[in-house]
């Protein structure tokens, strides 16, 4: 370093070009967001699929900050796995960003709604891997469950012999406000 503190100015100016190439990625993600969040859940989704086994196929819409949409959701085995198909006409799932942001996904999704699903499993095909429930522990739905959960028009098949399970065209409300329905 000089005397006269040039090395303090070449700094500043790595600095300053710095937070302002910053700030242009900050502007572009802004301005950009909606499409590379949606891939992001797209891609999240396909990898928890693969995990299980399952190759999924959809389309997401929606914004960002409130709510998604989930349209033609088909979900096949690829692998050893208990479900034969999952097929889902539509899913909207109302949220928080913010809120998932601060305290995570079990406070951040306030409302699911769903039409026309249809799954059906087979436990035959995966062998049956029993977990008994720890006695200590109280046994609590998932993080990912919402607030409010609407399904309409739903079939829930399970294989099994001799006679199949199957529950056809079934409607649930839960709601914390009111009684639920079935």
């Amino acid at each position: 370093m000089g005397g006269n503190g040039q090395g303090n100015i070449r700094g500043s100016k790595w600095r300053r070009r710095a937070l302002i190439a910053l700030a242009i990625l900050a502007g572009l993600v802004l301005i950009l967001h909606r499409p590379l969040l949606l891939n992001l859940i797209h891609r999240v989704a396909l990898h928890y699929a693969s995990k299980e086994n399952l190759k999924l196929e959809f389309t997401i819409e929606g914004t960002v900050f409130t709510s998604f949409t989930i349209k033609n959701l088909h979900a096949v085995p690829v692998g050893p796995s208990d479900i034969e198909s999952i097929d889902v006409d539509l899913a909207r799932i109302d949220y928080r960003l913010f809120t998932l942001l601060r305290h995570g996904i079990s406070t951040a999704i306030k409302n699911a709604d769903i039409h026309s699903a249809r799954v059906v499993m087979n436990p035959a095909k995966e062998p049956l891997r029993p977990r008994p429930p720890n006695p200590k522990k109280k046994i609590e739905l998932p993080d990912i469950f919402p607030e409010r959960l609407h399904v309409a028009d739903a079939t829930i098949i399970v294989r099994n012999r001799p006679h199949d399970f199957a529950a056809e065209h079934v409607k649930v409300d839960l709601d914390p406000k009111r009684a639920g329905e079935i």
